[in-house]
Protein backbone atom coordinates (compact mmCIF):
# COMPACT_ATOMS: atom_id res chain seq x y z
CA UNK A 1 0.00 0.00 0.00
CA UNK A 2 1.45 3.11 -1.08
CA UNK A 3 -0.17 6.93 -0.05
CA UNK A 4 0.57 9.50 -2.26
CA UNK A 5 0.12 13.33 -1.98
CA UNK A 6 -1.22 15.20 -5.07
CA UNK A 7 2.06 15.81 -6.92
CA UNK A 8 2.80 12.43 -6.62
CA UNK A 9 5.34 12.07 -4.00
CA UNK A 10 4.99 9.69 -1.31
CA UNK A 11 3.40 10.68 1.69
CA UNK A 12 3.96 6.73 3.40
CA UNK A 13 4.26 2.87 1.85
CA UNK A 14 3.90 -0.28 3.44
CA UNK A 15 5.51 -2.47 0.69
CA UNK A 16 4.65 -6.10 2.91
CA UNK A 17 0.83 -6.68 4.25
CA UNK A 18 -0.44 -9.30 5.97
CA UNK A 19 -4.22 -10.60 5.15
CA UNK A 20 -6.63 -8.47 7.33
CA UNK A 21 -3.49 -6.31 8.78
CA UNK A 22 -4.32 -2.68 9.78
CA UNK A 23 -2.63 0.04 9.53
CA UNK A 24 -2.70 3.52 10.69
CA UNK A 25 -2.03 6.68 9.10
CA UNK A 26 -2.09 10.23 10.93
CA UNK A 27 -2.95 12.54 8.05
CA UNK A 28 -2.19 16.66 8.68
CA UNK A 29 -5.03 19.05 8.55
CA UNK A 30 -6.03 20.34 4.43
CA UNK A 31 -4.12 17.64 2.81
CA UNK A 32 -5.02 15.65 0.42
CA UNK A 33 -4.37 11.97 -0.42
CA UNK A 34 -3.97 9.27 -3.05
CA UNK A 35 -4.23 5.75 -1.19
CA UNK A 36 -2.87 2.43 -3.82
CA UNK A 37 -2.46 -0.34 -3.75
CA UNK A 38 -1.68 -3.48 -5.79
CA UNK A 39 -4.45 -6.13 -4.13
CA UNK A 40 -8.08 -4.90 -2.63
CA UNK A 41 -8.01 -2.51 0.64
CA UNK A 42 -11.16 -1.24 2.30
CA UNK A 43 -9.96 2.21 3.87
CA UNK A 44 -11.89 4.19 6.43
CA UNK A 45 -11.44 7.91 7.53
CA UNK A 46 -11.36 8.58 10.96
CA UNK A 47 -12.01 12.28 12.33
CA UNK A 48 -10.15 13.15 15.57
CA UNK A 49 -12.04 15.11 18.27
CA UNK A 50 -10.88 18.33 19.64
CA UNK A 51 -9.31 16.86 22.60
CA UNK A 52 -6.68 15.40 20.42
CA UNK A 53 -6.42 18.51 17.87
CA UNK A 54 -6.93 21.38 20.11
CA UNK A 55 -9.86 22.87 17.67
CA UNK A 56 -13.00 24.03 19.31
CA UNK A 57 -14.96 22.81 16.03
CA UNK A 58 -14.03 19.18 15.87
CA UNK A 59 -15.47 15.82 16.94
CA UNK A 60 -14.74 12.40 16.39
CA UNK A 61 -16.69 10.38 13.44
CA UNK A 62 -15.47 7.71 10.57
CA UNK A 63 -16.76 7.23 7.34
CA UNK A 64 -16.04 4.73 4.85
CA UNK A 65 -14.27 5.68 1.69
CA UNK A 66 -15.63 4.98 -1.91
CA UNK A 67 -12.83 3.38 -4.32
CA UNK A 68 -12.31 5.30 -7.65
CA UNK A 69 -12.95 2.95 -9.67
CA UNK A 70 -16.48 2.04 -7.60
CA UNK A 71 -17.95 5.79 -8.60
CA UNK A 72 -21.61 5.00 -8.74
CA UNK A 73 -23.46 7.69 -10.38
CA UNK A 74 -24.12 11.29 -11.86
CA UNK A 75 -26.77 12.34 -9.68
CA UNK A 76 -27.52 12.51 -5.80
CA UNK A 77 -29.75 13.92 -3.35
CA UNK A 78 -28.65 15.12 -0.17
CA UNK A 79 -29.82 17.04 2.67
CA UNK A 80 -27.58 18.62 5.58
CA UNK A 81 -27.58 18.05 9.61
CA UNK A 82 -29.85 20.34 11.44
CA UNK A 83 -28.51 21.21 15.16
CA UNK A 84 -30.47 21.82 18.39
CA UNK A 85 -28.08 25.04 19.05
CA UNK A 86 -27.03 27.20 16.62
CA UNK A 87 -26.04 25.93 12.61
CA UNK A 88 -23.33 23.59 11.08
CA UNK A 89 -20.63 24.54 8.41
CA UNK A 90 -21.92 22.79 5.72
CA UNK A 91 -18.75 21.58 2.98
CA UNK A 92 -19.25 19.26 0.17
CA UNK A 93 -16.06 17.12 -0.86
CA UNK A 94 -15.88 15.77 -4.58
CA UNK A 95 -13.59 13.62 -6.43
CA UNK A 96 -14.08 13.18 -10.14
CA UNK A 97 -11.67 12.72 -13.29
CA UNK A 98 -9.92 15.58 -14.24
CA UNK A 99 -11.51 15.80 -17.70
CA UNK A 100 -14.89 15.49 -16.46
CA UNK A 101 -15.04 18.28 -13.74
CA UNK A 102 -16.68 21.17 -15.72
CA UNK A 103 -19.74 19.33 -15.52
CA UNK A 104 -20.83 19.45 -12.37
CA UNK A 105 -24.18 21.19 -11.08
CA UNK A 106 -25.10 22.18 -7.38
CA UNK A 107 -29.00 22.77 -7.35
CA UNK A 108 -28.76 22.94 -11.64
CA UNK A 109 -25.77 25.63 -11.39
CA UNK A 110 -22.29 25.22 -12.91
CA UNK A 111 -19.81 24.51 -9.53
CA UNK A 112 -16.98 27.43 -9.63
CA UNK A 113 -14.54 26.41 -6.66
CA UNK A 114 -12.01 28.45 -6.42
CA UNK A 115 -9.50 25.50 -6.03
CA UNK A 116 -9.23 22.01 -7.86
CA UNK A 117 -6.35 19.80 -6.36
CA UNK A 118 -4.84 17.57 -9.32
CA UNK A 119 -3.28 14.54 -8.15
CA UNK A 120 -0.83 13.35 -10.33
CA UNK A 121 -1.09 9.19 -9.55
CA UNK A 122 -4.57 8.98 -10.49
CA UNK A 123 -5.77 11.82 -12.99
CA UNK A 124 -8.51 12.92 -10.14
CA UNK A 125 -9.43 16.16 -9.15
CA UNK A 126 -10.66 17.14 -5.71
CA UNK A 127 -12.46 20.15 -4.27
CA UNK A 128 -14.27 21.55 -1.52
CA UNK A 129 -17.74 23.87 -1.74
CA UNK A 130 -19.58 25.69 0.87
CA UNK A 131 -23.40 24.22 1.00
CA UNK A 132 -26.04 25.82 3.04
CA UNK A 133 -28.30 24.54 5.24
CA UNK A 134 -31.48 22.24 3.44
CA UNK A 135 -31.37 19.76 0.45
CA UNK A 136 -29.92 20.23 -2.64
CA UNK A 137 -29.02 18.34 -5.83
CA UNK A 138 -25.61 17.29 -7.12
CA UNK A 139 -25.33 16.25 -10.69
CA UNK A 140 -23.21 16.05 -14.39
CA UNK A 141 -24.40 17.47 -17.38
CA UNK A 142 -23.06 15.03 -18.91
CA UNK A 143 -23.56 11.64 -17.28
CA UNK A 144 -20.10 11.16 -15.66
CA UNK A 145 -19.82 9.64 -12.50
CA UNK A 146 -18.26 10.92 -9.24
CA UNK A 147 -18.12 10.79 -5.96
CA UNK A 148 -19.08 13.36 -3.05
CA UNK A 149 -18.60 13.54 0.68
CA UNK A 150 -20.72 16.21 3.27
CA UNK A 151 -18.83 17.36 6.01
CA UNK A 152 -20.58 19.43 8.81
CA UNK A 153 -19.05 21.28 11.60
CA UNK A 154 -20.23 23.50 14.61
CA UNK A 155 -18.35 23.85 18.43
CA UNK A 156 -17.59 20.31 19.40
CA UNK A 157 -20.00 18.72 16.60
CA UNK A 158 -18.93 17.22 13.80
CA UNK A 159 -20.46 14.77 10.87
CA UNK A 160 -19.97 13.30 7.78
CA UNK A 161 -21.75 11.17 5.16
CA UNK A 162 -21.84 9.90 1.54
CA UNK A 163 -24.44 12.30 -0.65
CA UNK A 164 -26.68 9.13 -1.97
CA UNK A 165 -27.72 8.27 -5.56
CA UNK A 166 -30.79 10.01 -6.63
CA UNK A 167 -33.15 6.82 -7.08
CA UNK A 168 -32.69 5.22 -10.55
CA UNK A 169 -29.69 7.09 -11.38
CA UNK A 170 -28.03 4.65 -10.24
CA UNK A 171 -25.30 2.68 -11.89
CA UNK A 172 -24.47 -0.75 -11.54
CA UNK A 173 -20.27 -1.77 -11.53
CA UNK A 174 -20.12 -4.75 -13.94
CA UNK A 175 -18.12 -7.04 -11.44
CA UNK A 176 -14.94 -7.70 -11.50
CA UNK A 177 -13.12 -11.07 -12.24
CA UNK A 178 -10.55 -10.99 -9.46
CA UNK A 179 -10.39 -9.34 -6.29
CA UNK A 180 -6.93 -7.36 -7.67
CA UNK A 181 -9.46 -5.44 -10.64
CA UNK A 182 -11.32 -3.28 -7.83
CA UNK A 183 -11.21 -1.53 -4.62
CA UNK A 184 -7.55 -0.61 -5.12
CA UNK A 185 -7.62 2.99 -5.13
CA UNK A 186 -8.34 5.59 -3.22
CA UNK A 187 -8.91 9.70 -3.10
CA UNK A 188 -9.06 11.18 0.38
CA UNK A 189 -10.04 14.38 1.02
CA UNK A 190 -8.71 17.39 3.30
CA UNK A 191 -9.45 16.79 6.70
CA UNK A 192 -7.97 15.88 10.06
CA UNK A 193 -8.07 12.00 10.02
CA UNK A 194 -6.22 9.14 10.07
CA UNK A 195 -6.70 5.99 7.92
CA UNK A 196 -7.19 2.84 8.37
CA UNK A 197 -6.94 0.10 5.57
CA UNK A 198 -8.31 -3.84 5.48
CA UNK A 199 -5.99 -5.73 3.60
CA UNK A 200 -7.30 -9.29 2.32
CA UNK A 201 -3.78 -10.82 0.24
CA UNK A 202 -6.65 -14.28 -0.70
CA UNK A 203 -7.08 -14.06 -3.88
CA UNK A 204 -9.44 -16.81 -4.94
CA UNK A 205 -12.64 -15.19 -3.65
CA UNK A 206 -14.50 -13.72 -6.32
CA UNK A 207 -16.80 -10.17 -5.85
Amino acid sequence: MTIYYPDGSQAFSHLTVEAFEIIDYNATSDDYYHISGDKPIQVAQFAKGHHLENHSDSDPFMIMLEAVNYFKSSAYAFTTMEAQLGSFQNTLHITIASSDKDGLLLDGIPIDPQVWIEMATTHHAITRVDVGEGVHSLTHSSGKRFSAFLYGQRERTTYSLPVQPVPGSYQFIARAHTVEEALTEYTCPSTTLSIRGLFKTDTSDRL
